[in-house]
């Protein structure tokens, strides 16, 4: 009697799973027949089963196949093709996936189908038993939640909508490769293990973003088991098919922007449970590391299966779409599971209802203020729930004006009080700016890999008859550095020894013979075995490039004379962004009040920029209009710029 009752209640349930909710009531009436077809064919295939998982997995599978829809990728066979034939040279796959993106990029996702067009009854079916079969196996299957497992194990598909025999094809790879140990030990040691041999397959992985983007299109799942080269989200893709296959609850957790750097990032996440997750990228062997420690996250969401059909509409954004990121893959907000946060009150102005009731709250880049969260407007105010603290934001309307009651941006400190720059025009002062980015620990660790270099000259090849004529004792400038020789013998080897451990970073090296004031000598570059021309690019007059080679000690580069000559002055540059201020140079400096508003231009004659009539209590931007593209707002605080 038991069993008859749960399906007759679970049939009762697929019926008005199309009437149960307003966003149902949108679906096409062709979905909706199609879906009728679906829980028609299940109907028939469940009937005399006593598998309460299996049925409720069924059940919550159908309730939002409706809503579910995916990309119809045109070529993509040719993408298949493609990546298969070249898996074993992965830097001939990339560049055959960049010669595909430039032919078939217009192409890509421009048709949107649903899911229901696409699945059968038997297919779904057939993917809740393969699912829960082999779940039922795991130690862990009694210990998880229930949302837990629908949410981030059950799903048939990840973007694409492929068949599910992917399933079997990584389960089959896992088990010809190891043991059965993770059906013997708990949930988070199985994860270990199988990160583990994911991070082998996928520790060479080519990552590519930004302009050297592949653009991808949406794989099927076997594919992305021969990628070598793409992003973030194809690699993570990847994974969480691996993982999903071997019943490890797995999503996909991503950031639209960063709090204080001009770009996403995704990665994994395995969900031990409600409260308990591990963060992971696949081709970094350490669980739990998945971001540069110095980047501030504004907001993290988790991709999620079910009809959350709020959510997706948090980047159909007008003011500046967010086009890489699906407008069919719904989110969860988990921002407060990796950071402190606050929920934020904003007091609007009066008439803002006479525009639009939507609120965009947003972080800098570049390009723009770029929107990462979004919220519906009471009479008087905007609520942003779970805010990462420590970082500057503003809000806008989808029209780009500013809709709060100070019209201005914001600091939200760690400790959750919020500091407004309202910028006194009254009151001016001079500034001294050094940068136009932020000096990040790494900078620092660049400069001071130097520390205990040393310039060397030799007649003898081998450097056997060595004499120093100079050595490093404190952290460099991030441009050049002089060093004056007081010796007159003449050496037709000449070399910097790097310090044990600095992987010979150095990014130009400039000598000079008796009339130092000519330029700098010519000769043939030597030393350290040569890998990829890597000891070239300390004498290329690049300063982005720098000589790296992955060896512990004894990494040296320097150059052969055609005759011997005295060093009268060397000239070096540490491996740098360039962010800081280069003589020659034009720069820009601007002050936000309600728009970016210039402070004028100057050409730096030094390695300072100083401005005389910089508003107090204003944030800035300085751009270069010479030479790159990396700039960050900052204030100017204690005679100190103060990055955001």
């Amino acid at each position: 009697m038991k069993k008859y009752l749960t399906i007759i209640q679970i049939l009762f349930l697929f019926s008005i799973a199309s009437c149960n909710n307003r966003e149902a009531c949108r679906i096409s009436p062709e979905v909706q027949a199609r879906c009728e077809s679906i829980k028609k064919e299940i109907s028939r295939l469940s009937t005399g089963i006593n598998d309460t998982l299996k049925l409720e997995a069924l059940q919550f599978l159908m309730e939002h196949v409706p809503y579910r829809t995916h990309y119809k990728v045109p070529n993509m066979t040719i993408y298949s093709d493609t990546i298969k034939k070249y898996t074993s040279t992965p830097k001939l796959q990339e560049e055959k996936l960049r010669e595909l993106a430039r032919l078939y990029s217009h192409q890509n996702g421009k048709e949107v189908v649903n899911d229901a067009f696409h699945l059968t009854g038997e297919q779904l079916f057939e993917h809740v038993s393969k699912v829960t079969d082999f779940y039922q196996l795991t130690p862990w299957s009694d210990q998880i939640p229930l949302h837990v497992f629908q949410e981030y194990l059950l799903p048939y598909n990840i973007y694409s909508n492929g068949n599910n025999s992917w399933i079997n094809y990584y389960r089959e790879q896992f088990f010809q490769e190891n043991d059965s140990a993770i059906l013997d030990v708990p949930l988070v040691d199985a994860f270990k293990i199988v990160h583990n041999w994911i991070y082998k397959k996928t520790k060479g992985f080519r990552v590519r973003w930004g302009n050297k983007g592949l653009n991808l299109p949406d794989l099927s799942p076997q594919t992305y088991n021969f990628l070598r080269a793409g992003s973030c989200d194809d690699i993570g893709k990847f994974s969480l098919i691996i993982m999903r296959s071997l019943s490890i609850p797995t999503s996909i957790d991503f950031t639209p922007t960063y709090l204080n750097r001009p770009s996403g990032h995704s990665w994994n996440t395995a969900v031990i449970s409600e409260n308990k997750f591990i963060p992971y990228i696949s081709n970094n062997g350490t669980p739990g590391k998945y971001q540069n420690a110095n980047f501030k996250l504004a907001k993290v969401y988790r991709q999620s299966f079910s009809g959350q059909t709020k959510q997706q509409k948090h980047f159909s954004n007008p003011l500046k779409p967010l086009s890489s990121l699906p407008k069919f893959i719904f989110y969860s907000d988990v921002t407060d599971q990796y950071t402190e946060t606050s929920d934020l009150v904003i007091p609007l102005k009066k008439r803002f209802f006479q525009d639009n009731n939507i609120g965009w709250l947003s972080v800098f880049t570049r390009e723009g203020w770029t929107p990462v969260a979004r919220a519906k407007a009471t009479k008087n105010s905007l609520t942003f729930n779970k805010v990462g603290r420590g970082g500057v934001y503003y809000v806008l309307n989808a029209q780009g004006k500013n809709i709060t009651k100070k019209n201005a941006p914001f600091l939200l400190k760690p400790n959750g009080e919020i500091l407004y720059f309202i910028p006194d025009t009254s009151h001016r002062t001079t500034i001294n700016l050094f940068r136009k980015y932020t000096f990040y620990d790494r900078n620092a660790k660049w400069l001071e890999r130097m520390i205990g270099g040393r310039f060397e000259g030799a007649n003898s090849p081998d450097f056997s008859d060595r004499e120093i004529l100079s050595e490093i004792t404190e952290r460099p400038s991030e441009h050049f550095n002089t060093l004056h020789i007081e010796n007159n013998t003449h050496y037709r080897y000449v070399r910097y020894l790097s310090p044990p451990q600095s992987r010979g970073n150095v990014a130009e090296i400039k000598f000079f013979g008796s009339d130092s004031i000519q330029s700098s000598l010519k000769g043939d570059v030597i030393g350290t075995k040569n890998y990829n021309n890597v000891r070239e690019l300390a004498f290329d007059d690049n300063p982005l490039t720098f000589v790296r080679i992955w060896k512990r000690e004894n990494i040296w580069v320097g150059m052969k004379f055609n005759k011997p000559e005295v060093i009268s002055k060397i000239k070096y540059m540490p491996r740098n962004d360039m962010n800081a201020i280069q003589p020659g140079d034009e720069y820009e400096l601007f002050y936000w009040n309600e728009e970016w508003k210039s402070l004028g231009r100057k050409t730096a004659d030094s390695t300072t920029l100083q401005y005389d009539n910089a508003p107090s209590n204003a944030l800035f931007w300085l751009k270069n209009h010479s030479a790159g593209r990396e700039e960050r707002i900052f204030s100017y605080e204690n005679g100190q710029q103060v990055w955001w």
